[in-house]
């Protein structure tokens, strides 16, 4: 499913997006496995992505894109460099607004097994993650954020193999706000690594 151009009047409410599959590099399309977002805004509500895969994204791909999602679920989506449930890039163009949303059983196999964000403007509204993994950053992978801000969110059982368990933020802006962390794991007690 591709998202391109569109802005917030484009809604998409209440299905579920499962088995895509993207090629495996970048060059050949290999952004955004459930859905791809290129330029555009859209406005997706109730929506589960589930079981998709993309080189980097592997539930959804947002590039200079300012979509919002609410109440959305990201359950066992993979990719294999960044993102397992989301990857969001854009050269400071991005911007990714997340409400109610759950990460759950995600995997990449580097960076970021529930979301994968690379200079952007990021914020998350009671949001949850749940035995997400990767290599670095098991929930989340901030290299670099512009932005970013966490209010309510949780973080339960999420791991990363090298550091970073629930998230590795490098030269990142981030706030987070009454945030739950409860057995994320890493090696060397790395479970959260900020790297400003």
């Amino acid at each position: 499913m591709v998202g391109g151009g569109s802005d917030a009047t484009a809604v998409l409410d209440g299905f579920t997006i499962t088995g895509g599959y993207t090629g495996t590099r970048l060059g050949s399309g290999g952004f955004g496995g459930g859905m791809n977002i290129v330029d555009g805004s859209p406005t997706v509500v109730n929506c589960t992505f589930t079981g998709n895969w993309g080189h980097d994204g592997g539930g959804m791909g947002n590039y200079k894109g300012s979509p919002v999602l609410i109440t959305c679920t990201f359950n066992r989506n993979s990719a294999k460099d960044g993102g397992g449930g989301i990857h969001i890039s854009g050269e400071g163009q991005s911007n990714l607004t997340l409400i109610n949303c759950a990460f759950s059983d995600n995997f990449v196999q580097y960076q970021g097994g529930g979301m994968y964000n690379e200079a952007t403007r990021l914020t998350l509204i009671n949001c949850m993650f749940t035995r997400n993994s990767a290599t670095w950053g098991g929930a989340m992978d901030n290299v670099p954020l512009i932005s970013g801000i966490l209010i309510n969110c949780t973080f339960i059982g999420n791991s990363a193999t090298q550091s970073g368990g629930v998230m590795r933020s490098v030269r990142s802006n981030l706030t987070l706000t009454n945030c739950t962390f409860s057995g994320n794991s890493a090696p060397n007690g790395s479970a959260l690594v900020l790297c400003l």
